[in-house]
């Protein structure tokens, strides 16, 4: 309990108002007449108020989604605790335009609060005087001007420790004893808006604030369902300040008295809009009106206009998006809030937030995001609907309680000192998401189970999953970096600095962030370019109807001398021992395909050289000015897994109607690998457009049957593209599979630097026939079977070995995923020198048996048959098992290894033994039946080498520091931590198992961004394939800051 005895500092101890209210409760039985949980409390305050009153300030635009994601924001956002700092006292105290404030809290500015308590604005005027906090007054006010300022100097004169705080020595037009500022909504009648600023100033009001996002009604459907327009009903409330203002009277008080909506009409919500040229005129006769007082904007969402107000002369702005209340599917105001900090970083400007404060909490992550101060509004009169200024002061004193003791718990002193701008006191978790329960939403119509366009949804389970150690859940971690299509990630060298001390700098040191320097002007332009609405349409245009053209191959083949059909993303139509029809129409959509890019992209098709390989392979040659240098190869494949036709209504829209819902570009192939194909030729296409003429030589090479094994597709196409420029010819390659994903707290990218190895091992037994009336002790299936049992009975011996691709991916998370424990951390470490450290981590790490199978060899028996009838022995029996091969394993070490295992069991079915082409049993010996083993399909592939990422590995620098510089750029960071680049593996294979004599430098990453790290969340390989576009835009911006830093590289 907060102890009363503490020593006095420059705050009050606003953390004693939980004391006070826990002894009231307990001395004498007086409870709280409501809870001031934000949640509780606006449902107690649904049922205090009828719904003209309730809904007046809770209604949101639209269907609440901005609302939603205001509160999302603050839940991405975590506090960092700090432990043993002296908390006994805290300074909340701060400056605001000349006042000095007990906190950074200001009441909002809120219309018609008589909505809410018969004496309206003059209720929270003087609880903000009680406390010495900052009071903004609205236009739309239910009270005249004079009379809120005197019930704030009122609330102000009942001296405390609070308000004792306030001091202020500048210019003030009616003496005011309290801060307070004016909230303008600016008609268009400038000698009505002169009068108001003069009132307010003479009043003492020294601060006015223009809102500059509601002169225009937003669409509220709540409002319109019961017509929630106050001023049009008898009696209505809200036209005080217009009917108290000499100036609107002597021009507009008869048409008052017959139109009870006419000042709110036209000087508030007058629904014409002004603009920027006006903000001079108004500026300047603030200042003349008010000695020179401070003028700010309310309503900046985004940097262009919090720069543009500090250049029209404004001292402050407020981030807000008006509560959600404007626009909907709007962003949320506190993700917007570090990007225009840090644009206003030498400015000096003051920045206020507001939009989706309910508690402390909220109040200290808007502060340590750079907030000067925040605005609350819909809190107090929650509050005062309840008990009018007792309710409304329980809730103000809640708050500040709350921020209170937040400081003390968290460790943090001084709000100016320890909290402001100090984003090492949050932890950023991008794509998690709270419980529908937990977010606020008055519209009961809004789907509890709709998400944000950044979140996943969260899985509903039906009982509670067994609690997993700490090592199983960091196994698990690493697994979900390494995963097909999210690979682990590798070490860098270029400029080296640890993230975490000495340990991220060893374990995994990290490169700065690298922007084009030759094409800086090109590279700012282009970033431009890439944030506009009009690129974003084209960006949906070209994807979109790339994915109209459908591209899914089916694979025949006989089996007992049936046709059947398979889907491409089976195991079975990875093989080519199957009898291909010799003339089918599944090559046929790539023509179509074809035409459809020579129409998107003419620059491309009348610039670069085109050839096409095997019919349908492209390859596309941009030559650089300076053909000494190696070319970058950039890979892809135009084939998608086909769409099961039993599942097409589950999909949300047409599996190929490329739908773009505002959000989400929806249909087969917008994820894999689409999203490549046509990102990589939007930015070629786009960098023509610009006159971008490259000194290095850029290739482009489409496969079309990446989905089957690409036998026909990037097999040809490396062939061709073998003969025309040699081995070791290109400087580095870029195929799909990695990404980036949120893993324990951080942000890792994962570029796959190997693949793992494979080979279907076929075992068959053939043994005499005759009838089943007669058996044998053993018959072929049987003998079979027991050879499976053997292999199950004995899987690979699986390690954790230093030097390894996964190995690096486990160094990396332990280095700089900020969630892993300090001794697990330091486990890994040791681990790098200790093998007793290395085998303890590979023990708990191997708990989790998908890393375990991802370290090692794998086997699986996926496919088994024999006999041909019930009453016939069988002649024949046969079982295929698939093998996944270690990065430090090899064709050769599996086959030994399967033929060995089996090797006694021969003998002791007198089988004679042949192991993939060798006799293993003598040649004469009498035998009952023969062993076989062969490699299945003749596809055995040996592990992909792997990609150096040693310090000098420049091609490995360069896409690390490419990869920080999109993700910053994108996302208007700097820094070049915010993002970690780690190497990993491949679980599957790519196209780029052909290309291997192209150039040592392979990379399988394109930078998709995987939100929480689930490979399906896209839906790829299944239902409801879909992409953002904002993360299909990132996807060209990648590939466009790829090239300009190859192409002005000189180490490569």
């Amino acid at each position: 309990m907060d102890p009363t005895n503490k020593p006095k500092g420059p705050s009050p101890h606003y953390s004693l108002y939980q004391r006070e209210v826990f002894r009231r409760g307990g001395e004498e039985g007086a409870l709280p007449s409501f809870s001031v949980h934000a949640d509780e409390l606006v449902e107690s305050t649904k049922k205090t108020l009828n719904n003209r009153g309730y809904f007046y300030a809770n209604s949101n635009a639209g269907l609440g989604w901005t609302d939603k994601a205001n509160r999302e924001a603050f839940y991405r956002w975590r506090i960092v605790p700090r432990m043993l700092v002296d908390t006994n006292t805290r300074d909340l105290t701060t400056e605001l335009f000349g006042h000095r404030i007990p906190a950074p809290i200001l009441f909002a500015p809120i219309g018609i609060n008589k909505l809410y308590s018969p004496k309206g604005e003059l209720v929270p005027a003087r609880i903000a005087g009680e406390l010495g906090l900052p009071y903004c007054l609205s236009t739309a006010a239910s009270q005249p001007i004079e009379d809120v300022a005197a019930a704030n100097d009122l609330g102000a004169s009942i001296k405390n420790e609070s308000n004792s705080v306030h001091q202020y020595s500048g210019p003030n037009g009616g003496d005011a004893k309290s801060p307070r500022f004016f909230q303008l909504y600016m008609g268009h009648d400038d000698e009505i808006t002169i009068s108001l600023l003069e009132r307010a100033w003479k009043s003492g009001f020294d601060v006015c604030m223009l809102t500059v996002d509601t002169w225009q009604l937003g669409w509220r459907p709540t409002d319109i369902s019961i017509a929630n327009y106050v001023f049009y009903y008898p009696g209505a409330v809200g036209n005080e300040v217009g009917k108290s203002d000499p100036v609107f009277m002597k021009k507009h008080g008869e048409e008052l008295e017959k139109d009870s909506g006419k000042w709110i009409d036209s000087s508030v919500w007058h629904g014409k809009a002004h603009t920027w040229e006006k903000m001079p005129w108004l500026i300047k006769e603030w200042k003349r009106i008010s000695n020179g007082r401070p003028f700010v904007i309310k309503g900046i969402q985004c940097v262009e206009d919090a720069v543009k107000a500090h250049e029209v002369g404004c001292e402050g702005i407020v981030v807000t998006n008006h509560a959600g209340r404007q626009v909907d599917g709007a962003v949320g105001s506190l993700d917007v809030l570090p990007e225009i900090v840090e644009a206003l970083i030498d400015a000096e400007m003051k920045i206020i937030f507001d939009s989706g404060i309910r508690t402390g909490p909220d109040v200290f992550k808007a502060l340590a995001l750079g907030a000067h101060a925040v605005q609350v509004g819909r809190l107090y009169v929650w509050g005062m609907s309840h008990e009018g200024e007792a309710g409304c002061r329980h809730v103000m004193k809640s708050l500040l309680a709350d921020l209170d003791i937040t400081m003390t718990v968290a460790g943090y002193q001084s709000i100016d000192r320890d909290v402001r701008r100090n984003k090492k006191a949050l932890r950023y978790n991008p794509y998690e998401r709270p419980s529908p329960s937990s977010i606020m939403a008055p519209l009961k119509d809004i789907e509890k189970e709709a998400i944000l366009p950044s979140t996943i949804p969260t899985q509903v389970v039906s009982a509670p999953p067994k609690r997993r150690s700490k090592w199983a859940h960091f196994a698990g971690l690493v697994l979900c970096s390494l995963i097909i299509l999210h690979p682990a990630v590798g070490i860098l060298r270029s400029h080296l600095r640890p993230v975490f001390g000495d340990a991220g700098a060893e374990l995994c040191p990290q490169v700065e962030a690298l922007y084009p320097s030759k094409n800086a002007e090109l590279f700012k332009s282009l970033g431009e370019t890439l944030g506009t609405e009009e690129f974003k349409g084209r960006a949906v245009e070209w994807l979109g109807g790339a994915v109209r053209v459908p591209c899914a191959l089916l694979v025949y083949f006989t089996l007992n001398k049936r046709q059947i059909v398979v889907y491409a993303d089976t195991e079975q139509s990875r093989t080519t021992r199957w009898n291909l029809l010799a003339k089918d129409p599944r090559w046929e959509a790539f023509g179509p395909f074809h035409d459809y890019l020579l129409k998107a992209y003419p620059l491309i098709h009348s610039t670069l050289e085109i050839t096409k390989v095997n019919t349908y392979g492209l390859v596309y040659v941009w030559k650089g000015s300076d053909a000494s240098l190696k070319p970058l190869l950039l890979a892809a494949h135009q084939d998608v897994v086909p769409v099961d036709p039993k599942t097409v209504d589950e999909w949300e829209h047409p599996p190929y109607s490329g739908y773009f819902d505002g959000t989400n570009i929806w249909g087969r192939g917008s994820s894999d690998d689409k999203s490549g194909l046509i990102g990589v030729m939007s930015t070629i296409e786009t960098l023509l457009e610009n006159k971008f003429q490259p000194t290095r030589g850029i290739v482009l090479s489409f496969g079309f049957d990446e989905e089957t094994s690409g036998l026909h597709g990037a097999q040809q196409l490396a062939k061709h593209l073998l003969s025309s420029f040699g081995e070791d010819a290109f400087a580095m390659l870029i195929d799909e599979g990695g990404s980036f994903s949120e893993q324990s707290g951080s942000i890792i990218a994962t570029p796959g630097i190997a693949e793992k190895g494979y080979i279907d091992t076929r075992i068959e037994i053939a043994s005499p026939g005759g009838h089943s009336s007669i058996p044998p002790s053993h018959t072929s299936i049987g003998m079979l079977s027991a050879l499976l049992v053997e292999f199950e009975a004995h899987p690979f011996k699986v390690h954790l070995s230093r030097g390894t691709p996964v190995y690096s991916t486990v160094q990396c998370l332990a280095a700089h995923a900020k969630d892993v424990s300090l001794h697990l951390r330091a486990l890994i470490k040791a681990s790098a020198h200790s093998d007793k450290a290395l085998r303890k981590a590979e023990k708990e790490l191997f708990k989790d048996k998908g890393f375990k199978a991802l370290v090692g060899t794998t086997q699986a028996i996926d496919l088994i048959q024999g006999g041909v009838k019930a009453n016939a022995l069988p002649e024949q029996a046969w079982a295929v098992v698939n093998h996944r091969l270690a990065t430090d394993s090899s064709v050769a070490v599996t086959k030994q290894r399967d033929t060995d295992l089996l090797k006694s069991l021969a003998e002791q079915f007198n089988l004679s033994y042949t192991a993939f082409g060798s006799a293993i049993s003598a040649e004469d010996a009498p035998a009952y039946g023969t062993l076989t083993l062969t490699d299945a399909w003749g596809t055995a592939l040996e592990p992909a080498p792997i990609t150096p990422t040693d310090p000098d590995a420049v091609p490995y620098r360069i896409l690390s520091g490419t990869i920080k510089a999109t993700y910053d750029s994108h996302r208007g960071l700097k820094g070049g931590e915010n993002i970690v680049v780690s190497p990993g593996i491949m679980s599957g294979n790519t196209d780029t198992r052909y290309y291997w004599n192209l150039t040592r430098h392979i990379f399988r990453y394109n930078h998709h961004n995987s939100g929480n790290g689930s490979a399906l969340a896209n839906g790829v390989h299944t239902v409801n394939e879909h992409i953002r576009i904002v993360d299909f835009v990132e996807i060209i911006r990648y590939f466009t800051t790829l090239i300009l830093n190859v192409d002005e590289s000189t180490e490569l």
